[in-house]
């Protein structure tokens, strides 16, 4: 974090306590133009003034540097930022598995018309065989009556 982050977000803690930088100053032993020479960035932070004005504020170092309290989904603006990313993610494997199942849809229509031609062939085919086995029983029928005059006329 740069020094202008940090004055602002020591700035904004402040306002947020509803705290004046002459009563926070006076908290912190030091006088008004020392805070705000701190607040402003003309005065750089001493860790153990960063450690007293988080006290003084009811919040951390760590939150006064960063702007957001670490793992507070509220206030971290990376949380905002995994929670839109993962919802495109979602979105993106939703759209892609609605892709899949529509294809596998339009695939299993391609294959139950196909089932429906090969049994329609072969209720053809069967009917076929059919007529042929009439067709030789016929011709056995007529076979064995030729054989039968044959032998009578023997």
């Amino acid at each position: 974090m740069d020094e202008k982050t940090i004055k602002n977000n020591l700035s904004r803690s402040r306002k947020e306590a509803g705290i004046s930088q002459e009563v926070l100053a006076e908290r912190l032993h030091m006088n008004r133009n020392t805070y705000r020479n701190i607040e402003t960035g003309r005065t750089r932070i001493i860790n153990r003034h960063m450690e007293k004005i988080a006290a003084e504020l009811d919040t951390t170092v760590e939150e006064l540097i960063l702007g957001y309290k670490i793992g507070d989904p509220d206030s971290d603006p990376r949380w905002e930022d995994l929670r839109n990313e993962q919802k495109s993610r979602y979105q993106a494997l939703l759209n892609s598995y609605e892709r899949k199942i529509d294809e596998d849809a339009q695939r299993l229509s391609l294959q139950d018309r196909r089932i429906e031609e090969l049994k329609a062939s072969l209720r053809d085919k069967t009917d076929l065989i059919a007529f042929q086995k009439e067709k030789i029983a016929e011709q056995e029928k007529i076979i064995a009556e030729l054989g039968e005059t044959l032998e009578r006329n023997q």
